[in-house]
């Protein structure tokens, strides 16, 4: 790693984005710099957002997706 390499993390909150968040993720892997971790914050969705998620993630490893269930709303 040189001087002026770039690091980005990139921390995402979701609630029931089952209809957006594939637009999103696709979004961030367009980026300049791909982030290095990409943490989705799943707040307790009732819909299907943290299994599309999870699908994303295996379908695009090199982005290095994780969710992170968050069962308490807020």
């Amino acid at each position: 790693m040189t001087k002026n390499s770039k690091h980005c993390a990139v921390i995402v909150p979701v609630y029931n984005e089952e209809t957006v968040i594939e637009r999103v993720l696709d979004a961030l892997g367009a980026q300049t710099i791909m982030p290095e971790n990409i943490f989705i914050v799943d707040n307790g969705s009732t819909d299907a957002t943290a299994a599309i998620v999870r699908q994303y993630a295996e379908n695009h490893a090199e982005m290095r997706i994780q969710v992170i269930d968050e069962p308490q709303k807020g």
